[in-house]
């Protein structure tokens, strides 16, 4: 995971084609480095997140209304369970190995319960749908911390190649 902070109106077009370009053209594993060799931009900073997991929520609540409702309350919980195992991080703590929750905008397919989206550091991506805050718990202490997946819930998974530093 990288943060890039200083993107502003001005520069994102020249952020965007180098970010596109290193994708496209950097050694597998070596996209974090490349990153920051290149993009060379006054004020703009690349930095390596130490984050293992992020957490995205989408929170929509005008295409819909379940996830505006429903995200906080997943949002509240996900940080509850994640702080019991000293996994939760905000975007000013630079520990290792946590977590960060985050409301995202929609995704689509989730009229009846919200959708959760899980990225890990290793390179998997886990698409759970139709979760409440009951499904918490075990998405942070099964899936989060020891890597199972619920099939009934899932609406897509994926194993990237993790970027190396």
């Amino acid at each position: 995971f990288v943060r890039i902070n200083g993107i502003t109106k001005s520069n994102i077009s020249e952020v965007y084609e180098i970010l596109i370009d290193v994708v496209k053209t950097a050694p597998k594993g070596k996209e974090g480095s490349e990153l920051s060799e290149k993009l060379k931009i006054e004020g703009v900073e690349v930095k390596m997140d130490h984050n293992s997991t992020f957490v995205l929520l989408c929170s929509h609540n005008t295409r819909d209304k379940k996830c505006g409702q429903t995200a906080p309350y997943m949002k509240k919980e996900f940080e509850s369970q994640l702080g019991e195992h000293n996994l939760l991080r905000d975007s000013n703590d630079d520990r290792p190995d946590g977590a960060q929750v985050i409301f995202i905008n929609h995704v689509g397919g989730h009229k009846f319960a919200a959708n959760v989206l899980i990225h890990k550091r290793n390179g998997e991506f886990i698409w759970f749908a139709r979760c409440s805050p009951l499904n918490v718990k075990p998405l942070v202490e099964e899936t989060i911390i020891n890597g199972k997946i619920f099939p009934d819930n899932v609406r897509t998974c994926k194993k990237f190649e993790s970027i190396d530093w």
